[in-house]
């Protein structure tokens, strides 16, 4: 139902799950926090991030005491905490979420996992709106070759990445950096994704922008 965007649905029978397993199970069973979650994401589409937040927070503290402060679960409780207080401007506490669950993943997927390069590049998003452009820059370089060496040189993860490098280098006053960028990003969404799909598009008006930008600035 959440994917079909009924979400008020989604929410009543995410409610009735969690209220069935916390009187089958009790209130801190591993089940509940996979209910929890579940519940705290529709909240978060409904764009109730207090009431997703304060789910987050007792999913992470269940798993944490059932599975340990260094499992995968937990790293997912804490990026999903990360986005909540992104989204509510707490750049900080993201970023120490984003921080948290890029440790935990480094040490139970290894330092070259895909998951490890998607946590670099939503850290590195996090940097750049603090300001810190050198420090994203790099992130993002670390997912790079992270994501090209797992997919290869020529994939859509691959080219999400370029595009953020591309913004990144547009922030430092690169505009010809930037322009390359995005190019290369450009080439590889067209081709693997189309020119009507989201991703594409907004790579092609960034592109676009910059290009005007440049011919301003001749």
């Amino acid at each position: 139902m959440q994917d079909g965007g009924d979400l008020d649905g989604a929410r009543a029978l995410c409610e009735r799950a969690l209220a069935i397993d916390e009187a089958a199970f009790g209130p801190n069973h591993p089940a509940v926090a996979i209910r929890l979650n579940n519940l705290g994401m529709v909240l978060e589409s409904q764009g109730d991030t207090a009431g997703s937040k304060t789910l987050f927070e007792r999913a992470l503290v269940i798993d944490e005491a059932t599975a340990g402060p260094n499992h995968p679960k937990v790293a997912t409780r804490l990026n999903n905490l990360g986005n909540v207080l992104r989204q509510e401007g707490d750049l900080p506490g993201a970023k120490s979420f984003f921080a948290r669950a890029l440790a935990v993943d480094e040490l139970t997927l290894g330092q070259n996992h895909p998951k490890v390069a998607w946590i670099l590049s939503i850290l590195a998003l996090v940097l750049k709106l603090q300001g810190d452009l050198a420090g994203a820059k790099d992130l993002c370089e670390r997912a790079l070759v992270i994501l090209e060496v797992a997919f290869g040189p020529d994939h859509p993860d691959v080219a999400s990445i370029f595009n953020s490098l591309g913004l990144i280098s547009k922030a430092q006053g690169d505009l010809h950096g930037a322009k390359a960028l995005y190019q290369r990003s450009f080439r590889i969404l067209r081709e693997f994704l189309g020119d009507d799909h989201p991703k594409t598009r907004t790579v092609e008006k960034n592109l676009r922008l910059l290009e005007e930008e440049l011919k301003t600035a001749e």
